[in-house]
């Protein structure tokens, strides 16, 4: 029970966003842990309460930890500046990091505490009230279809019924029926490449694929007409294909399974794969719009998806906008207003922004060097199932080429049936000569950090060290074992 001054405005069908939490000061100086200096520290953040029981005690010098008023309709401050002002001269002093525990859900549209966005009942029956509203509007839209028994001249475009969320069915050929997809492997690529009427940039691209082995790959921005569509899919060597109703995205896949184009606009594919591992899949191929008001319709529809799939769940593609300032270099400074929406579309749907190996920016404007601009406007996420159903899932962010873009390359490996090798010290090792001077070197390497980290780390290397060592020098001890044990 939390008691708090009647006010006014106070509702009693509403909870109230003045709650209290911890917050934790990593690093302050020992001194500062004293209620004096902490109060007046985090007198920005609300009302100090209370101290906890190790920082009073002055037993835990690395952190110091209050108890804080906090108002979950405000955005909680990630740090305080610590130090002196003076009228003649500079500041002087640090930045503190905050950090927060126990801050409960709060979702500001029915003020109740406990869940977010999208676990809010209340709002899930108002959107789908619009949702049926939309699909109403728009039960008849214009798809292109192809698969690989097709010929150019059989290249159709089909008026497909989308009275509900599957809309058209793209089923394996009939020669495909009996394989079985065995490879647990899977690789997808996206780029906007500016034009595929390029000899070297399509035969770079069938290059890609085919070292990478990639079995779905998204195109945005052919500038080619639909109707070669088709040439290209023979040419890239792909079951099937589609493009969205304006031809700015080609999709082509690979699959033995049974295949559904659920979705598609001007801004995106969505596609539905089944059993893939024993699971559904949907992958969503995007490319949004320029302006702000313009992607406000996907960003919507995407909220709206998120509430009726329950399955792993992929997003990727050139979004057109940065989720914050660190992804610009070069121009006018960003500003972050232009990204909330995305990135509440983001954390309402419960996506995750996977990362990447490579350059930090995937676009160029390719002016010269005093007016030239990178951002990292493509970006791949997924879901936390799709992170469970892939748990080897990275990112790379390929050299650009013709195109202002760079192509994005994701590699999936499927944790089914992988047999996890646990290290395991033998006592021999001891009396075998070198074991000690690889435990030397592998101590002797500097790692920076709190001392239970460097331990963490020390030992996680030496133990790589001694399973390398130990194949080398002795090969498999069960092996061997089970040799005596035969001469025996």
């Amino acid at each position: 029970m939390w008691l708090q001054k009647w006010s006014p405005d106070f509702k009693p069908e509403e909870d109230l966003p003045i709650v209290p939490a911890w917050v934790l000061l990593p690093r302050l100086p020992f001194h500062m842990h004293d209620w004096h200096y902490v109060k007046q520290l985090l007198s920005s953040v609300r009302t100090p309460l209370a101290l906890d029981a190790a920082t009073i005690g002055r037993t835990r010098p690395s952190m110091a930890k209050i108890r804080v008023e906090v108002d979950l309709l405000k955005t909680l401050p990630q740090s305080v500046f610590v130090g002196q002002e003076y009228e003649d001269s500079p500041l002087k002093g640090y930045t503190q990091k905050l950090e927060y525990e126990g801050v409960p859900k709060y979702f500001k549209h029915c003020r109740k505490i406990g869940h977010y966005i999208i676990n809010c009942r209340v709002l899930e029956k108002k959107k789908l009230k619009i949702y049926k509203k939309k699909r109403k509007r728009n039960k008849i839209k214009v798809v292109r279809i192809f698969s690989k028994s097709e010929n150019k001249k059989g290249a159709r475009l089909m008026k497909v019924a989308m009275e509900n969320l599957q809309s058209c069915q793209v089923w394996k050929s009939a020669k495909n029926n009996n394989m079985k997809n065995s490879n647990r492997k899977k690789s997808a690529a996206t780029s906007n490449i500016k034009g595929v009427r390029s000899k070297k940039v399509i035969h770079r691209l069938k290059k890609l694929i085919n070292i990478n082995n990639s079995q779905y790959v998204a195109i945005f921005e052919p500038f080619v007409s639909n109707d070669k569509l088709e040439g290209y899919r023979k040419f890239l060597d792909f079951q099937h294909c589609c493009s969205n109703n304006i031809g700015q995205i080609w999709y082509f896949w690979n699959s033995y399974n049974t295949t559904t184009v659920t979705a598609i606009s001007e801004q995106h594919i969505t596609i539905h794969f089944q059993n893939i591992f024993g699971k559904d899949i949907y992958i969503f191929a995007v490319y949004a719009k320029g302006k702000s008001k313009d992607r406000r319709d996907l960003w919507h529809s995407f909220e709206l998806d998120s509430m009726v799939i329950d399955t792993p769940w992929c997003v990727g593609g050139d979004f057109n906008i940065i989720m914050d300032p660190n992804k610009k270099l070069g121009g006018q400074p960003h500003r972050m207003y232009r990204s909330l929406e995305f990135q509440t579309c983001i954390s309402n749907c419960g996506l995750i922004d996977m990362g990447y190996n490579g350059s930090n920016y995937t676009w160029c404007n390719n002016r010269r060097s005093g007016k030239k601009i990178w951002k990292r406007l493509d970006r791949i996420f997924v879901n936390d199932l799709w992170d469970q159903l892939f748990q080897r899932t990275s990112v790379s962010h390929l050299a650009r080429t013709s195109s202002d873009h760079r192509p994005l390359l994701m590699k999936n490996l499927s944790a089914t049936h992988q047999y996890i090798s646990y290290f395991r010290f033998l006592n021999c090792w001891v009396n075998i000569e070198g074991f000690l001077d690889i435990v030397r070197e592998s101590w002797s390497t500097e790692v920076s950090g709190n001392p239970i980290w460097i331990l963490q780390s020390k030992l996680k290397a030496l133990s790589k060290r001694l399973s390398q060592w130990s194949r080398k020098e002795i090969g498999d001890i069960n092996d061997a074992v089970i040799n005596w044990e035969d001469k025996l």
